[in-house]
């Protein structure tokens, strides 16, 4: 039998290791740090856990909250707002790893508005990250 909260206890500690590792990795190639990175790809994976889990953890995925698009813009900024101290001396690209799939279980207005909020933040992102 499981006790109650112990899966959710392990998802919060997985999320708490990404932050640290992205944490990690923009600190060890900011302009301080000691690293040199000449390309950055960003194989960014958007399956309907994702936004199950980031947009409607307590309802049915179709009962979005009214405020989803500050959701998916709050969860894009935890998860990926280390990047923007890093430094990088040649190409910065974002690709959207099996996007179709996690995007289909979403309702079209918020798939077409997730694509919109995922794209000006990482166009942003790319602007804002140090170039060498």
């Amino acid at each position: 039998m499981k006790e109650a909260g112990k899966d959710d206890n392990n998802y919060e500690k997985k999320d708490l290791q990404h932050l640290e590792l992205v944490k990690g990795v923009a600190d060890f190639f900011s302009p301080s740090g000691p690293g040199n990175l000449q390309n950055l790809d960003l194989i960014i994976d958007f399956t309907p856990h994702f936004f199950i889990s980031i947009l409607w953890p307590s309802t049915p995925a179709r009962y979005p909250p009214p405020n989803w698009r500050e959701i998916v813009q709050k969860c894009l900024e935890v998860n990926f707002d280390y990047l923007k101290g890093i430094r990088v001396s040649r190409s910065i690209s974002v690709v959207y790893y099996k996007e179709k799939r996690g995007m289909m279980a979403l309702d079209h207005e918020i798939r077409q508005g997730t694509t919109e909020i995922r794209t000006e933040y990482f166009n942003s992102l790319k602007k804002e990250i140090s170039r060498i």
